[in-house]
């Protein structure tokens, strides 16, 4: 269907031209057709192999514009999808990515191509005359002469707008195609203005032509001194050019409203008759075609030298000598794949050269049978020197053709344009466990894509993608041709392009195009050739598994209808990761790439959202393509077998990360990557334990529902658990609405629960813990707080007895046993070792604050993070050593294409011994007396329990920290009240009880309980 566009296109063309340009047209048909011009030839075969030779300067024309177009492309562009872009020589006012408007663009496809196409217009014309000279010379007689030159050159021209009309031919819907056509033909005539610009300004060398060209034409004298000045001419010529191609590169053919087409296409052809009835028909009419109405004329009968000097010819030969040993020794596979295109180029082209002369010669022989003037004599030696002679001619004439096009093929080959991971629009962050279910999925508007690292691509997927797509995928780098991919070129491609069956794109090929272009684009001859180039250049770049990767991160599977890549779409259809898709499943997201909307089954077209309703037929229709691939050897019996026995599990709703929003908020927070799109986190939480919170918390709220509001406040609760020797966080809940807790602002009060740790950095300055004994009482003269009992026992205490009741006095009164201030600032310093932020309202370092200092601080003013008291516990509880908390476990990174382990820092900050005292005296806790005996009844009593209770002033906040040695547990309650968009956590009503270990104590019971209940996986920290 394109090549009968194109060829529709080109015959108007031609019918246009012989109205448009009536003179030369004229001089066309009387060269054809005048017996004297054929008399100049020995005989046909003569004829026929100039003939051929005007054919192959044609296309080694349309090559050298090819060329030129991707150098320009590749100096404009910043990495391989521009180039692409700009290759693809397709611009339109309706898209962004192929903007008209961008400078780049506007240099490459309007400014850029003009001045390539006028270049071309003279590579064609001087190897025209190049080749005729050749012939010229070496018989000594003008055999051709400048008529012949215009007139070979001419069709030579003609030539090479078909290639170009072909090359951008599409098949696209009715208004849209004929309004292409036109703009395209039109833009092409620009073609004949610059041949025969050129040849004028040629034929101005001649005195004859000089004279002669005001007797044939009527000039101005502004037309007169333009006509006379070779630079005028040209930038004349050229803005001829540009304006003929301002509507194709507007593009307006490609908007979807059809009367938008029209209108835009009226304008446009309004331009074009003012340009073609105002400068092309009166001027470009007569430009070195009038002259050769004089029989007599001298330009009729001679032709001006202008053959190549031999330095000139030493220097082209020179060139492609260097070029040629420098590919064969940097990339000697990237010559071994040029050698064999342009050997078999080369041996068709001799074979079609004797044969063009053959048929000539013959037919020669044949008309003097019939004439009955009997065979002439064949001398042999003749015509071999003839044929070398005209050989040699047309490798002259088309060798800037070859040393530019094999300067850029080294060029491409050696510095390819980089493949740039930039941030693709339609990635998006996710969180999955380590299962591959996803927790967190990004989102924006239009498709969302979770890119895959190839470690968790299965191998049947590739399989079943590369028998469907692409067979030659893994062998693309070998040293022999493939027919689908070889160094990323398809053979089969343009073959299908060709014979108008389609399809045939590789690999590489496609990923190119689908990410230049996400949606359909049409197709035609320029994007095929411009996928070649880019998917040769990728080829360089990528190991094929590289590009499968980025392959199944880049194609739209199953409709593609809010959704990206083979990950989402495996969520999409099935509610499954990749790694629980069964190989059935994974034949039909492969299978659907056929069809953009539908899949095909051999009764029905089905839509892929209504594909659940028959999973019966799809599934009949994949087992006869897998038994189709078995005939033919590419799939294994036992392959086949196991597809029989599978089904197609297809959900009705997509997989979605159906955790807490404050959840989500965590994850964001704790994202090593916050600025970039598309990594792909494992994290330490799974589906299975969030349920397990979501289930404590259930029943916490239902503890305390005559509790859940109160003074217009609600009842708020938030916690971790975490895994003591790794820091693992296993389990979070942020409290309700969309507000993270565990990482709220700067924190809260800490109450109690900076204890232990005051008392442990008096351990680590050297005091035994036998030593260690505060007074409990009032000192004389100095103020203390009162207990939570309101009484003091008056008498020197150990540390377990003022863990396990949360005693007061005896911490503000450390000030007995060292400067209490310097301590708190050693103990900020050890907080900052574990990367807790500081408080910003502390101002330990302000003199005349310190006596509120020693009050204050032991009695938990210092605000901190829940997320942060969870990293101080972890170090306690780990004998010491501190180990960074973390969610994430390990990343890909779509743009390194690398899959790395989230690193996390470590550290012995306390010595053993004395975090051994201070877990026994957490241990107290438990005990009778101890402030945990609340939340005993909750727990197992066969465990070992630590635990550390602690309200801030005004029992506004409460925390529990509880622990069993292997598991720490977290919590904390508050009331709240969402004022406008802001969470207010102050000034609050007093908790539950006015108790951490009454409130958040039960929340942190309910979840052990909820741990233990799953004993049997054994806290969920075993991952595969």
């Amino acid at each position: 269907m394109i090549l009968v566009i194109a060829i529709a296109g080109w015959l108007l063309l031609l019918i246009a031209l012989c109205f448009i340009l009536r003179d030369f047209t004229q001089f066309i048909f009387r060269k054809t057709f005048s017996r004297e011009h054929r008399g100049d030839f020995i005989d046909i075969g003569e004829y026929t192999a100039t003939w051929f030779g005007v054919l192959v300067i044609a296309i080694a024309g349309f090559v050298f514009y090819k060329v030129g177009t991707t150098l320009l492309a590749y100096v404009l562009s910043s990495d391989l999808i521009s180039f692409f872009r700009m290759m693809r020589g397709v611009f339109t006012v309706g898209s962004s990515v192929q903007s008209p408007f961008t400078l780049q663009h506007f240099i490459s496809g309007m400014l850029g191509q003009s001045i390539l196409q006028f270049t071309t217009c003279y590579v064609i014309y001087w190897g025209i005359r190049s080749f005729m000279q050749s012939v010229n010379s070496k018989y000594g007689k003008p055999a051709y002469h400048e008529g012949d030159v215009l007139y070979f050159g001419f069709f030579a021209i003609l030539l090479f707008m078909a290639l170009e009309i072909l090359s951008y031919s599409q098949h696209m819907p009715r208004v849209s195609g004929i309004v292409h056509l036109i703009y395209l033909s039109v833009a092409k005539l620009g073609l004949v203005c610059y041949f025969v610009a050129i040849s004028h300004l040629h034929l101005l060398h001649s005195k004859h032509y000089r004279e002669s060209l005001p007797q044939y034409i009527h000039l101005s004298s502004l037309a007169k001194t333009i006509v006379s000045q070779p630079l005028l001419v040209i930038i004349f010529t050229l803005g001829i050019g540009m304006a003929l191609n301002i509507p194709l590169y507007l593009g307006t053919q490609f908007l979807e409203n059809n009367w938008l087409v029209i209108g835009f296409a009226l304008l446009s052809c309004y331009l074009f008759y003012k340009v073609i009835r105002g400068f092309i028909a009166k001027g470009y009419n007569y430009f070195g075609a009038i002259m050769f109405f004089d029989a007599e004329s001298p330009l009729a009968q001679t032709m001006q030298g202008f053959k190549l000097p031999l330095s000139q010819r030493r220097n082209f030969l020179s060139v492609l000598v260097v070029l040629t040993l420098l590919l064969l020794v940097l990339k000697p596979k990237s010559f071994l794949f040029l050698a064999f295109f342009v050997l078999i180029i080369a041996v068709v082209s001799g074979l079609l050269h004797v044969l063009s002369y053959g048929l000539g010669l013959g037919i020669s022989l044949i008309l003097n049978l019939v004439r009955q003037q009997g065979l002439p004599p064949i001398r042999k030696n003749t015509m071999v020197v003839y044929l070398q002679t005209t050989a040699w001619g047309l490798a002259e004439a088309i060798a800037p053709t070859a040393v530019l096009a094999l300067g850029a093929f080294v060029l491409l080959s050696i510095f390819p344009k980089k493949y740039d991971y930039a941030d693709d629009e339609s990635y998006v962050n996710t969180v999955i466990d380590a299962e591959h279910y996803p927790l967190f999925i990004g989102s924006h508007e239009g498709n969302i894509c979770t890119p895959a690292g190839a470690s968790v691509l299965p191998d049947f997927l590739i399989k079943c993608l590369l028998i469907q797509e692409d067979r030659d995928f893994e062998r693309q780098r070998s040293w022999l041709p493939k027919w689908s991919n070889w160094h990323g070129i398809s053979i089969a491609s343009l073959y299908r392009m060709t014979t108008g069956t389609g399809g045939g794109s590789n690999l590489n090929m496609q990923l190119i195009k689908n990410e230049a272009f996400p949606g359909s684009f049409p197709r035609d001859f320029q994007r095929k050739y411009t996928e070649m180039l880019s998917a040769y250049q990728l080829s360089l770049q990528l190991s094929p598994k590289e590009i499968v990767t980025q392959y199944f991160n880049k194609v739209g599977m199953i409709g593609g209808n809010g959704q990206q890549g083979v990950v989402m779409a495996g969520f999409t259809a099935f509610k499954r990761p990749l790694q629980e898709l069964n190989q059935l499943e994974m034949m039909y997201l492969v299978a659907s790439l056929k069809r953009s909307t539908t899949f095909k089954t051999k009764k029905d077209l089905v839509d892929y959202d209504q594909a659940a309703g028959y999973a019966i037929e799809i599934k009949e229709t994949l087992i006869a393509q897998a038994r189709a691939w078995k005939k033919k050897g590419l799939v294994a019996p036992q392959e086949l077998k196991l597809l029989m026995e599978q089904e197609l599990r297809f959900s009705d709703r997509p997989l979605t990360a159906n955790i807490a929003t404050t959840t989500k908020e965590f994850l964001k927070k704790q994202s090593p990557e916050k600025e970039s799109l598309g990594h792909t986190f494992v994290t330490t939480l799974n589906h299975e334990n969030q349920k397990r919170m979501a289930k404590a918390v259930r029943r916490f709220n239902q503890y305390f529902r005559s509790s859940q509001t109160k003074q217009g406040h609600d009842l708020y609760s938030a916690a971790l658990v975490i895994e003591v020797s790794t820091g693992k966080i296993l389990g979070h809940h942020g409290g309700q609405g969309v507000t993270d807790l565990t990482t709220f602002a700067g924190g809260s009060p800490m109450g109690s629960v900076v204890k232990p740790f005051i008392l442990l950095e008096l351990l680590e300055s050297d005091i035994a813990s036998e030593d260690l004994r505060l007074y409990d009482g009032k000192i004389k003269g100095k103020f203390t707080p009162n207990n939570y009992s309101r009484r003091y026992s008056n008498r020197m205490i150990s540390i377990n007895e003022i863990i396990s009741k949360s005693l007061n006095a005896p911490m503000i009164n450390v000030r007995e046993v060292t400067e209490a201030v310097p301590l708190y600032q050693q103990l900020e310093r050890t907080f900052a070792t574990l990367g807790i932020d500081e408080d910003a309202f502390l101002q330990l370092d302000d003199p005349d604050k310190s006596s509120e200092h020693e009050i204050n601080y032991p009695m938990g003013s210092r605000n901190m993070t829940l997320f942060d008291i969870a990293q101080a516990y972890q170090t306690l509880f780990n004998n010491g050593r501190y180990r960074e908390l973390r969610v994430f476990e390990s990343a890909y990174d779509p743009y390194t294409k690398k899959e790395y382990e989230v690193r996390h820092r470590q550290k012995q900050v306390y010595e053993s011994k004395n975090t051994r005292t201070m877990k026994e005296a957490l241990h107290h806790t438990m005990l009778k007396g101890g402030t945990g005996t609340h939340i005993v009844h909750l727990l197992p009593r066969t465990e070992k329990f630590y635990a550390k209770t602690g309200t801030s002033d005004k029992a506004i906040h409460g925390y529990t920290i509880l622990c069993d040695g292997q598991l720490l547990i977290v919590s904390y309650v508050t009331y709240g009240k969402v004022t406008g968009d802001h969470l207010e956590l102050n000034d609050t009503p007093p908790i539950p009880f006015g108790s951490g270990a009454r409130s958040a104590g039960v929340l942190g019971a309910y979840i052990y309980r909820e741990w233990e209940y799953h004993k049997e996986d054994k806290l969920h920290i075993a991952f595969k």
